[in-house]
């Protein structure tokens, strides 16, 4: 007798676990999507799980319905296409902060780790209006992504994308040159503090410099920690800057000089061979 007629007809075909917690969460997210249909963080959180998940384009359109609920409504109009997006729950404190250079001549922006270009395309939309306005971007693995968003925003023209690690590009650009500084690259302390040095002369006085992942400490993942180099680098500048906000980002203020270039060269010595690495 063939062995599959024996077979209990009422029994069930095994369940993937994998599936079945994807499912259950998936249907979690449905869920608070139902209870606060004008909540972004829920259509934030489902687009990201879905990147994860391998369902990128589905994912583009929660994200996009996250960032118009948001007042983002250019990232709509102009089709975007996000798979991830950690960006956005920083757009009203950049708003508030970068508000005075909205639309000015010959704004400057550095950028340090560009990944899709969402905050790229966010500073394109709302603060480098002015058709002198100028981005450049530093990324040693710029995501395909990028380079149609960019085209997307309709000015293209205004970025420099530079391909590299920073630590090789930071030196070769102008001193004194940006009224913006943002930086969001490699996590770990060491690449930070090298970052933040890097960066420092580069910032005019009276320029912003962002950094990410401020407050993100992970005690599990070593990867992720950014802050602790990030206050080495406070210690060493503390009566030069202002500090405007210090929650998830830091955002301060280069209020003088500050370093010359000896000294700066002086504490990049000083950091560990080991540890300077290159992002």
């Amino acid at each position: 007798m063939d062995g599959s007629s024996s077979r209990n007809p009422d029994s069930t075909q095994p369940v993937d676990p994998n599936q079945a917690v994807f499912k259950q969460q998936l249907e979690t997210y449905y869920d608070k999507i139902k209870r606060y249909p004008n909540e972004p963080t829920a259509y934030q959180a489902i687009g990201n799980f879905l990147t994860d998940q391998g369902r990128e384009q589905e994912a583009i359109s929660y994200h996009q319905k996250s960032l118009l609920l948001q007042g983002w409504s250019l990232s709509k109009t102009r089709h975007y296409q996000f798979t991830r997006d950690w960006f956005s729950p920083n757009m009203p404190i950049w708003q508030e902060h970068l508000a005075n250079l909205a639309n000015r001549a010959n704004i400057q922006v550095l950028e340090i780790g560009s990944f899709q270009g969402m905050s790229t395309c966010w500073l394109l939309d709302h603060i480098l209006t002015h058709p002198t306005a100028r981005i450049t971007c530093i990324d040693p693995y710029f995501k395909p992504e990028f380079t149609p968003n960019l085209v997307r925003t309709g000015v293209p023209d205004k970025v420099m994308p530079l391909i590299g690690y920073s630590q090789d590009i930071l030196g070769t650009l102008d001193p004194e040159t940006y009224d913006l500084i943002y930086i969001d690259g490699c996590h770990l302390a060491s690449v930070a503090l090298q970052d933040a040095l890097l960066s420092w002369p580069l910032a005019k006085v009276e320029g912003l410099i962002i950094f990410d992942d401020y407050n993100v400490l992970e005690q599990d993942n070593p990867e992720q920690t950014a802050k602790f180099g990030i206050d080495q680098f406070l210690q060493l500048v503390e009566t030069e800057i202002k500090i405007l906000s210090q929650d998830y980002q830091l955002i301060i203020q280069k209020q003088s000089p500050g370093f010359t270039p000896a000294e700066i060269a002086h504490h990049l010595s000083q950091i560990p061979q080991d540890d300077q690495l290159r992002w």
